[in-house]
């Protein structure tokens, strides 16, 4: 997604400043992971951190999720562009309805965010 970084900043700040315009509590994590991953955003009120990459495999990060899901209520979002984004995410034991593709252009990323945005909102609402 080279030459979008500043549309998916863009759009995450938009998010982020939605999310909290509205009535309740919530905490956002953003994670950024290929083979490795990335700490983004760790709590809506916390300033953005970069930590050390550290691989992890599937299964690790299915055990992961399951634990923050079952332990603590969490939810997931799956976002990605150009791969099957709906096998990604059950393979990592988040719900296929909570995966979501784009198109990596300034389009896409403009309309993901948009969309992300109001299926956290009705989470929230529920």
């Amino acid at each position: 997604m080279a030459g979008l970084e500043s549309d998916v900043i863009g759009g995450f700040n938009t998010f982020i400043e939605n999310q909290r315009n509205i009535d309740g509590r919530v905490i956002v994590t953003a994670v950024l992971f290929d083979h490795e991953y990335e700490l983004l955003w760790n709590g809506i009120n916390a300033e953005k951190a970069k930590l050390t990459s550290r691989e992890f495999s599937y299964k690790k990060v299915k055990e992961v999720i399951k634990h923050q899901q079952e332990r603590y209520g969490w939810e997931f979002v799956f976002l990605g562009a150009n791969i099957n984004v709906a096998k990604e995410a059950d393979s990592l034991g988040i719900c296929r309805d909570d995966a979501y593709s784009f198109k990596a252009t300034k389009a896409g990323v403009a309309d993901i965010y948009g969309l992300v945005c109001e299926a956290v909102t009705m989470k929230r609402n529920k």
